[in-house]
């Protein structure tokens, strides 16, 4: 989901005022996404007109052009329609979000585990708070989206 995520802004750059805000948020468990993410919204921050070659430019000046190239060249292993550059905008982003939703989902799970693994070993009071806090947080989360708006 991660490389999902990072490629469609890299093929789709226009969808990145749409999408700024919550990319910020996110955080990537492999550090080159991690970084190459960071670097597409600090040149994205900059308020510059971008496409997919002027985006590249960028991030060959800032050396992260090879990780961007293997990740978006042929035979990457990325299969989803939307991530590919022939695909619309509005493909781009209506599949951005839904991979978003899922790598959201997926993270609520594997946060989850550990708070119930915790209160397994531990026990305690505030492990059983936690729980219950993540029990609750982020419902929409709980169920397949409905709507391919979210």
């Amino acid at each position: 989901r991660e490389r999902v995520l990072v490629a469609t802004l890299l093929n789709h750059p226009e969808i990145l005022g749409e999408v700024l805000e919550t990319a910020a948020q996110l955080r990537f468990e492999t550090p080159e996404l991690d970084r190459l993410c960071g670097r597409i919204l600090e040149i994205a921050g900059r308020g510059e007109s971008l496409d997919k070659d002027s985006l590249r430019g960028q991030l060959n000046d800032t050396g992260d052009r090879a990780v961007a190239d293997t990740l978006t060249r042929p035979g990457s292993g990325l299969v989803e329609g939307f991530v590919r550059v022939d695909a619309s905008a509005g493909e781009a982003l209506n599949g951005w979000r839904a991979t978003l939703m899922m790598h959201r989902r997926e993270d609520l799970r594997a946060e989850r585990e550990r708070a119930a693994s915790r209160l397994a070993d531990e026990g305690t009071e505030a492990a059983f708070d936690r729980v219950k806090a993540l029990a609750a947080d982020r419902p929409e989360l709980n169920e397949p989206e409905a709507n391919g708006s979210k």
